[in-house]
């Protein structure tokens, strides 16, 4: 049997949060004197391992002293009445250094006084805190100033924003030091259905960009549609903070499995934080609309998110019934050493020895292998996880940003359920793909019938589609 998250939480009620429904009790165990900040509650997740049939290493997180939980984030939520002013998005670059520090910063005391600190020991206890560097991406959420002028342009009606935040200790550089925090953070937007109330909502369905948060015009159009069907949409407006903060990638020639170990737990530390996120993001969820616990989710990844969407699902496998995967792939390093991305987002990929040829094709055989073998919260293994539910996967034969040869391996390890390929590149693939919203919609809800009728069965294989054609 699965084992699910079971999450905990602890509401402050401020000026920042209107609530329209009754306030959930706060539960048992909680830290004593906890306080939060203002718009802020903490949360908790007292976790398994996730699927337990799997290899997967979770990585722990800060957590209350006394609990024994694998993650602990504190929360930020609002929920306007009106409209919301819209996610504020910084890419980290060169010379940013002190604004930084500050983000980094608050978040870090939002995250202590979550864990209980007073304010006194914010300043004589706060550990050290290793600052968000060049290529994080920050999203901040904020209320409407008193006589903002909000419109559809530089705001959004949503039914809740949340933020949530987690701190995760560096080795110590020198024996006998106190380790620092890392801290990290991510945000969602949550939309209502259309025409009901959310408690009346038929599920919900995660969305999860590419990175940056791309491509949005194409995740919010494939929202709308899901909206109209009944469903809440969680959308995470982009990975957590540090999903691709530049940091070293080097290959020894003289011990390629120990670097490569290096590397992975790097990366699986990444896309164990996606996890974490949505399974907090999703707990606040359904402490707002309680109904929702008892409805069926559905999760749908894109680029980015498609790649981690597998070790998301494997967290929680037992809540979701149905995923789609739109550009996704398996061997995170390998795509990072050959995606035509990597440079684009102003990363270096790998460093490896100075060797040439075959001699070089053969180190970075070994080392993609090494990789696969430490690795455990690639989607490689994790998508182990979706092999009992319906999954639709989808992407280009000709990609290069998310090689082809890694989506049709991703395909085979999800047990080469659905799939729809197409003659296309990256690029070409989500510019095309609101052909195809209706058709996701219709698929998610076949995919769901088992559960609403037993009797009913979905559909075994999608109708074929003509490729895309590129847009005039």
């Amino acid at each position: 049997m699965l084992l699910a998250a079971h999450a905990g939480v602890c509401h402050a009620q401020t000026t920042a949060q209107t609530e329209a429904q009754t306030e959930a009790p706060a539960p048992t165990g909680w830290p004593k004197g906890a306080q939060a900040d203002p718009g802020t509650f903490a949360a908790f997740s007292l976790a398994g391992d996730g699927a337990p049939f799997l290899p997967a290493q979770w990585p722990t997180r800060v957590v209350p002293q006394g609990h024994t939980a694998k993650w602990f984030h504190a929360v930020q939520t609002f929920q306007p009445e009106g409209l919301m002013p819209n996610p504020q998005r910084t890419f980290a670059r060169e010379g940013q250094g002190e604004v930084l520090a500050m983000r980094t910063m608050l978040d870090a005391q939002r995250f202590a006084r979550a864990l209980g600190m007073s304010e006194d020991d914010l300043t004589t206890k706060l550990p050290d805190v290793v600052p968000y560097s060049v290529g994080a991406f920050l999203v901040s959420l904020r209320s409407a100033e008193p006589g903002e002028e909000l419109t559809p342009r530089n705001a959004r009606s949503v039914l809740a924003a949340i933020r949530v935040v987690s701190a995760s200790e560096t080795p110590a550089a020198e024996q006998g030091k106190p380790a620092s925090w890392l801290i990290d953070s991510t945000a969602f937007l949550a939309y209502p259905p259309r025409g009901k109330p959310a408690a009346e909502a038929r599920g919900t369905v995660l969305i999860m960009p590419g990175l940056l948060g791309t491509p949005e015009g194409p995740l919010l159009a494939l929202a709308r549609v899901l909206r109209e069907e009944g469903f809440v949409v969680l959308q995470m407006v982009a990975q957590p903070a540090r999903f691709i903060e530049r940091t070293p990638m080097v290959v020894r020639q003289d011990d390629v499995d120990g670097s490569v170990a290096e590397i992975a737990r790097v990366l699986d530390n990444r896309s164990a934080e996606c996890a974490y996120a949505v399974a907090s993001a999703l707990a606040e969820l359904e402490r707002l609309v309680p109904q929702l616990a008892a409805q069926p989710r559905v999760a749908i990844g894109f680029s980015g998110g498609a790649i981690t969407l597998p070790t998301v699902v494997a967290l929680e496998a037992e809540r979701y019934k149905a995923a789609v995967l739109v550009g996704g792939g398996t061997n995170f390093f390998h795509m990072i050493d050959t995606s035509n991305y990597t440079s684009f987002l102003g990363g270096d990929g790998p460093t490896w020895p100075a060797l040439e040829g075959d001699a070089l094709k053969a180190v970075k055989a070994r080392a993609y292998d090494a990789f696969i073998q430490h690795a455990t919260l690639d989607a490689f293994h994790t998508a182990k996880a979706l092999q009992h539910m319906p999954s639709l996967n989808i992407y280009g034969t000709i990609d290069e940003a998310v090689p082809s040869p890694l989506a049709d391996q991703l395909w085979q390890r999800l047990g080469e359920r659905d799939r729809e390929t197409y003659p296309v590149g990256h690029e070409l693939l989500f510019a095309q793909l609101g052909q195809r919203n209706r058709a996701i919609a219709d698929w998610i809800i076949a995919a769901l019938a088992p559960a609403e009728a037993p009797t009913t069965k979905p559909e075994a294989k999608p109708t074929p589609q003509p490729a895309p054609q590129p847009v005039p």
